[in-house]
């Protein structure tokens, strides 16, 4: 009994041993497919890459010329509002310049200009007062009413101012 218990597990150990040998041979195509897989997979990549890499290459410079081309257009815009901001500035330097030189002048004649509006201010009322006198004269009603002086118009300072120059 012992010999066929023997027997029985010596038989039972070389169907295990073929059985594991036919499963690592299984074991072995697969391993030497999945490798066989990956190489093809790793010579695909690399030969897209390759590709990639000589398409970038030529693209390269077709992307270097635009971005020059851009920034020639971007400093030729620049170039041509820094021209028109110049061309600005020139044309109104001298008006700005004229115009203070007019404020100058007028400033000049600013005391002139004021005892002129006096003195006809002045010369408007007299007319008004020499009307009614005549027409008080002459008995007729004025055609001009007399006129106050405004405010802060001294009236004999004028005169006197008048008979002076």
């Amino acid at each position: 009994m012992l010999i066929t218990q023997q027997t029985k597990s010596n038989e039972a150990i070389a169907i295990l041993g073929s059985t594991l040998k036919a499963e690592r041979a299984k074991l072995q195509e697969v391993r030497t497919g999945i490798t066989f897989d990956h190489e093809e997979f790793k010579a695909s990549i690399s030969s897209q890459n390759s590709k990639l890499q000589e398409d970038l290459a030529m693209e390269k410079p077709i992307i270097d010329n635009s971005k020059e081309e851009e920034l020639d257009e971007k400093e030729l815009k620049r170039r041509k509002a820094r021209e028109a901001e110049l061309d600005e500035n020139q044309r109104i330097v001298p008006k700005d310049e004229a115009m203070e030189k007019a404020e100058r002048e007028a400033q000049k004649y600013e005391p002139v200009i004021l005892y002129l509006k006096l003195m006809i201010i002045s010369y408007i009322q007299e007319m008004g007062n020499m009307d009614v006198e005549i027409a008080t004269m002459l008995r007729r009603k004025p055609s001009a009413v007399p006129k106050e002086a405004p405010e802060g118009f001294e009236k004999l300072k004028l005169r006197k101012f008048c008979k002076e120059s």
